[in-house]
């Protein structure tokens, strides 16, 4: 008796949903592998860095999924636990892309059909993802250890990618290129721009308090005049205070 009400405790929290969501995000991590695969080989673009993070974190989803489930455990059995750390990776690096677009400090090429560019694309998968997982997750936990192994396990694993993403991002070699905001804007919408370029640094004006050596020099009376003229006339007055 012991025995049934143990196994029936032990029970998934919803293992349905935990299939169904474990499925779909393999087959979102699979389109977004291959969507990115088009933008270069379809479209001709070039990966910059933080593309290529973005490119192997979802690679990393795929294989972890397709792997667990034909040596390891069937669908919906725990497997969203080894891939959420690499879609919450995945995830970070797409946010920081699409924040440097946001702040105009790099203009990235359009992405599929032109909705949107190719960072924001792969943000909206990797939200998308990371949902699918995280429910995935928490639906395949015991009723009685949700709380323990389910929420904790979401924060922890969460924080796990977040620090991949950190790492990949801080070592990050610097984009190659560089031009104004507008002129690869321009180049964008015309289907001219094939990689995320950084945007060059505007130049401000500096103002100086103290002259700089040119003007100083500009605004000195010529030699033998200004001085002679003002040496004279005080050597006049000098005369006239005499008399």
């Amino acid at each position: 008796m012991s025995e049934n009400a143990s196994s029936a405790t032990a029970q998934p929290c919803c293992g349905w949903l935990s299939v169904w969501t474990e499925g779909l995000a393999f087959l979102v991590a699979a389109v977004g592998v291959m969507g990115s695969l088009y933008l270069t080989w379809g479209l001709g673009l070039t990966a910059c860095p933080l593309c290529l993070y973005q490119r192997m974190f979802a690679m990393a989803v795929v294989t972890v999924l397709l792997a667990g489930w034909l040596f390891a455990q069937p669908v919906g059995r725990g497997l969203s636990v080894l891939a959420f750390p690499f879609s919450v990776g995945g995830c970070c690096v797409a946010c920081f892309h699409v924040y440097r677009e946001w702040v105009q400090s790099m203009v990235c090429p359009l992405g599929l059909w032109e909705i949107g560019t190719a960072p924001q694309q792969s943000l909206a998968v990797f939200t998308l993802l990371t949902v699918l997982l995280a429910v995935s997750m928490l639906a395949a936990t015991e009723r009685r250890a949700w709380w323990n192994r389910g929420l904790i396990a979401l924060v922890l694993l969460a924080g796990l990618g977040a620090a991949m993403a950190w790492g990949l991002i801080k070592s990050s070699p610097p984009p190659s290129g560089q031009g104004s905001y507008q002129e690869l804007v321009q180049k964008r919408d015309n289907h001219e721009l094939s990689v995320c370029t950084p945007v060059r640094p505007a130049a401000t004006p500096e103002h100086s308090a103290t002259p700089s050596s040119q003007d100083t020099a500009s605004q000195k009376p010529p030699a033998g005049t200004g001085g002679v003229q003002k040496g004279g006339f005080s050597f006049l007055a000098r005369l006239s205070d005499i008399k």
